[in-house]
């Protein structure tokens, strides 16, 4: 039985250094100032600002694809033939 309580201490010792080294990196977050206005306020305001850009980037996609569609590959498939 003491066995089986050294080996769970090891695997719990084990999974706390784990864990304590997967979230190294997010302790600097930890040290950022708060916005002044909350976190949420500030998501939702980079989310605006994003949000256009967002949009203009798959019209393009959406433009390119229609485009692309459009094209005759005909002259490409002869190309990549020869």
């Amino acid at each position: 039985m003491q066995a089986d309580g050294w080996l769970d201490a090891r695997r719990k010792t084990l999974r706390l250094q784990q864990l304590d080294r997967g979230l190294g990196p997010l302790r600097a977050a930890g040290n950022l100032p708060r916005p002044q206005r909350g976190w949420l306020r500030a998501v939702r305001e980079a989310v605006e600002i994003l949000e256009p850009r967002a949009w203009d980037f798959r019209r393009g996609c959406l433009d390119a694809l229609r485009a692309a569609d459009q094209a005759d590959i005909r002259p490409l498939l002869a190309f990549a033939r020869s």
